[in-house]
């Protein structure tokens, strides 16, 4: 008897821990859904009716045969609810429910007639040998068994894409547990050491799927990049009539929200998008997470559109109740090529999205066209090419002179890559920079051409020209990735330079975050004896706050205040104002995208130091550069 107890508790407790790492794995609060609610609360039913079992067979003891029998019966139910429960975490019957009722109606069945039968024993019979006989409940107990151990095969077999590459260990791992079950059982002539050698089984099929190949994400359970590949791969083959689109979700300015409510409460919003999307789309379609606040859908066509996408916004503010606006951005890729690899037709999907990612103001709702697919193609290009192209020297400098407004004599120049692609020929930078910083290529990028400018400028030296610095462009993604003050440091030692040969451009977007990460690596930078220059001030959104806590030297101020309108009122004050404020602050000046007399004239006019545009010189090759310094 103590055994018994003991073995039963040991089961129960593994069941709970199966089910904890389960909800752990996902972090989805799997016990909201109904499905795992009736699995969940069965199982509990079959275990109860164990224990009542036992305790009863302790006190009022029944012939064996029979209470062998009852004992199979209750093994059988938590088998296949244990296997219930383990398909549904998988998803693979998250959309079809009232399937799952069908297949749980017999051990639910089994097990209230076997809880009936302690009490008026009608349900099963007992030959003399000790064998069962041919009986309903018998014959209930068979078609049980069939039933599900076929159905779980199927489903598994069915779904063999998106179990991935473990799919053969489960599959081998379920008949595996179920012929030990057999074998301990024959053994022990009880049922009771069949179901844990079972349970232990149906624990390591679970690590099997969560750890070696796991197809969710670890923050909501929804299906991660891997997992929602398989899962529209599988249902695109599955569903040949069906028209899908893929759509990319994403919520603007998150970040600024997780820094207002902090991240729990984040955390919290991410639960009730993914909770909201999984009850309208999931059993249509298919949902993943792929990471921040990315959320990817596959819905037939016609489903998901800007209306839709208004209602996520209402629904969620209303959820929030933080009375702070989230704005929503979607990109649409309709699927007509349905060979196409899933990871492709997700890439035009962000294609798409990243057309009005960062204007949310001008529409948030984008398509992929079928036009934009040559631009598609040569972005896809850029990023996978770069790495290469970096390694075989397809990258070269340009230098564009700035000039001293009064003198009209260069001062210095500013570094600008290039890409010289043997299949789309010269690449501008304005192309293949996001991408760069995107995919984090951009470090690999930069530290290149910090290299190829040091090395002209200890070449010149060399050679006893009078130089000029030259400001290099430094990206926040740099800053992240890696120690930037120290590697500029190495460099100006290595080769020879002054701190004061190189300018330190940081573009104004990198600022719009700032963070003790960033203010320290600034400081170091300038102590380094680096000058620090803000690059495209007034492009993004100024925080004159900067000012006051990073130590920035020269102002870069973009020509757009002015363009096209240099001689209204408003421009001017605005230019006059920045000016100013630069004077007062004893910071020089730079105004690049200078391209006619007229604004140099104005600028020159207005007291700014410095300019920089095509009105003076585009980027020149580092040859021409040295000969412009030769001439000064």
């Amino acid at each position: 008897m103590k055994i018994t107890l003991l073995l039963l508790l040991m089961e129960y407790f593994i069941v709970v821990f199966s089910m904890s790492a389960g909800d752990s794995f996902t972090k989805r609060r799997a016990y909201c859904d109904p499905a795992v609610r009736c699995c969940v609360v069965t199982l509990s039913f079959g275990m109860i009716s164990e224990t009542i079992l036992i305790l009863r067979q302790h006190f009022a003891p029944l012939p064996l045969p029979r209470y062998y029998e009852i004992n199979m019966n209750l093994f059988l139910v938590t088998l296949n609810f244990l296997m219930a429960f383990m398909l549904i975490y998988i998803k693979l019957f998250a959309k079809e429910v009232k399937r799952i009722w069908i297949t749980l109606f017999f051990p639910i069945a089994q097990t209230i007639l076997i809880l009936l039968n302690l009490k008026f024993d009608v349900l099963y019979r007992v030959k003399d040998g000790g064998l069962l006989a041919v009986y309903p409940g018998t014959i209930l107990l068979v078609i049980n068994g069939i039933l599900n151990f076929v159905f779980i095969l199927g489903k598994l077999y069915y779904h063999r894409v998106r179990l991935g590459r473990n799919y053969i260990a489960v599959v081998l791992m379920y008949i595996a547990t179920g012929f030990a079950s057999c074998v301990v059982s024959y053994f022990t002539h009880t049922l009771l050491f069949a179901q844990t050698t079972f349970i232990y089984g149906f624990i390591v099929m679970i690590f099997i799927h969560f750890y070696v190949d796991n197809p969710l994400s670890n923050r909501l359970g929804l299906y991660n990049r891997r997992g929602f590949y398989r899962a529209i791969k599988e249902i695109i083959h599955y569903h040949p009539d069906v028209e899908y689109t893929i759509i990319q979700l994403d919520i603007n300015n998150f970040q600024n929200f997780n820094e207002k409510y902090g991240y729990n409460t984040g955390n919290m919003l991410l639960r009730s998008i993914s909770d909201y999307l999984q009850s309208k789309y999931r059993p249509i379609g298919e949902v993943g997470y792929f990471g921040e606040d990315d959320f990817i859908l596959c819905l037939p066509r016609g489903v998901f559109g800007k209306k839709e996408l208004t209602e996520l916004s209402d629904v969620i503010d209303e959820v929030s109740g933080e009375g702070y606006r989230l704005h929503f951005t979607a990109g649409e890729y309709q699927v007509t090529d349905r060979n196409m690899l899933p990871e492709m037709m997700c890439d035009r999907a962000d294609y798409a999205h990243s057309k009005v990612h960062h204007d949310v103001l001008k529409d948030n709702y984008a398509v992929f066209a079928g036009k934009e697919e040559e631009e598609f193609e040569m972005r896809n290009y850029m990023v996978h090419s770069m790495q290469d192209a970096i390694e075989q020297n397809k990258f070269f400098i340009e230098i564009q002179p700035i000039y001293d407004a009064c003198t009209q004599k260069p001062a210095y120049g500013e570094a600008l890559v290039r890409w010289n692609d043997d299949r789309y020929g010269l690449i501008s930078p304005a192309y293949f920079i996001p991408f760069a910083e995107r995919s984090g290529v951009i470090t690999v990028l930069d530290r290149y051409v910090w290299n190829e400018v040091c090395k002209c400028l200890q070449t010149w030296k060399a050679e006893g020209l009078e130089t000029t610095p030259i400001s290099i462009n430094i990206s926040r993604v740099d800053i992240e990735q890696f120690d930037v003050p120290a590697y500029i440091a190495g460099l100006i030692q290595e080769y020879g330079l002054a701190p004061s040969d190189l300018k330190l451009e940081i573009t104004e977007s990198a600022f719009t975050s700032v963070d003790d990460v960033l203010i320290a690596s600034v400081n170091r930078l300038h102590d380094i004896g680096c000058q620090i220059l803000m690059d495209d001030f007034g492009v993004g959104y100024s925080n004159f706050n900067i000012f006051k806590r990073l130590p920035i030297d020269v102002l870069k101020a973009d020509m757009g205040f002015i363009q096209d309108n240099s001689t209204t009122t408003k421009s001017r004050v605005v230019i006059e104002s920045i000016v100013s404020m630069t004077k007062r602050l004893g910071m020089p000046i730079i105004v690049e995208g200078v391209e006619t007399k007229e604004q140099y004239d104005s600028l020159k006019d207005l007291g700014c130091e410095y300019v920089q545009g095509f009105y003076f010189s585009r980027p020149i090759s580092v040859e021409k550069f040295k000969a412009l310094l030769a001439k000064r």
